[in-house]
């Protein structure tokens, strides 16, 4: 059935589809390039988790592994206290760091929101969490949260510099003092600054 009364008719209603068509194409390719270069996008990376709880091989090696991603420490996995579901990575006099993560290469204008837990029950300072890149240093033992449990949720904000384009990002924890530390649930949080204003 033709609910076109003439050829002319016809015409004029797909010419108008065809110009609504590609309003809508030429939309969605300007939508889409603000997108991914106006900013409105808040990092060009995935937030990296590490809840300590797999372990995989790896060229002759023990790793953590979450979500798709590599974490050193592997060997170090403990059950003796977790923050999240069953494990924890245990760091000693002997192995005095561990739960770590590297990016093969900064940008050089990163803005990293890094957060661990740390069980630190007696209340003693006796690990830290550190980033860095190139020339770039940062650590803390600074706390951010306590919970009742013991444990504590310590965090840095790193931002990286120009100057470490290219150079890898290296984030891990730290033992210090003579007890064994436990730190668990790494969050890596990519960030940007907004450069507009």
């Amino acid at each position: 059935m033709n609910s076109f009364q003439n050829e002319e008719q016809r015409q004029g209603f797909y010419k108008t589809v065809r110009k609504m068509l590609g309003s809508i194409v030429a939309f969605s390719l300007i939508v889409g390039v603000i997108y991914l270069f106006g900013g409105f996008h808040k990092t060009k990376q995935q937030d990296i988790r590490c809840n300590a709880e797999k372990v995989v091989q790896y060229q002759g090696k023990q790793y953590l592994w979450d979500r798709d991603r590599r974490f050193g420490g592997g060997k170090l996995q403990s059950t003796d206290f977790a923050h999240s579901h069953q494990h924890s990575v245990k760091l000693d006099a002997s192995n005095k760091f561990g739960l770590s993560y590297k990016i093969p290469a900064a940008d050089g204008d990163e803005d990293l929101w890094i957060s661990v837990w740390r069980y630190n029950p007696e209340g003693k300072q006796v690990g830290r969490l550190a980033c860095k890149s190139g020339q770039y240093y940062e650590e803390s033992g600074e706390v951010k949260e306590r919970q009742d449990s013991g444990w504590e949720k310590l965090f840095i904000r790193a931002y990286i510099p120009l100057g470490s384009k290219n150079q890898p990002i290296d984030i891990f924890c730290i033992h210090e003092g003579e007890d064994p530390i436990y730190f668990d649930d790494l969050f890596i949080d990519f960030r940007r600054e907004d450069k507009s204003k």
